[in-house]
């Protein structure tokens, strides 16, 4: 899966920011029900300041995974104020 390869260059360091996201996005059009994707490339958006497009893919991640509270944490870690990822309120929003 190409999220394992976004997630390798993440860990690197590697500044291999274009071949991050477009493996992340590689991985959401292959399967779009994999929280982990959605929230990995949450969070490298996010990290490059491209906050809007990251708070739609941590929204995704905490519907697909509401138990999952490392989108909302990896948010506060960076410091956004503007908008919080909302989870779903119910398992019918899932």
């Amino acid at each position: 899966m190409d999220w394992h390869l976004a997630e390798a260059l993440i860990k690197s360091g590697a500044d291999a920011d274009a071949e991050t996201i477009e493996a992340l996005q590689k991985s959401i059009a292959l399967n779009p029900t994999i929280a982990r994707s959605h929230f990995l490339l949450g969070k490298v958006l996010m990290q490059r300041g491209r906050t809007g497009e990251a708070v739609q893919q941590l929204e995704e991640a905490l519907r697909l995974d509401p138990e999952n509270v490392a989108p909302v944490t990896s948010w506060r870690r960076h410091g956004a104020r503007k908008a919080t990822p909302r989870a779903p309120t119910s398992y019918s929003q899932r």
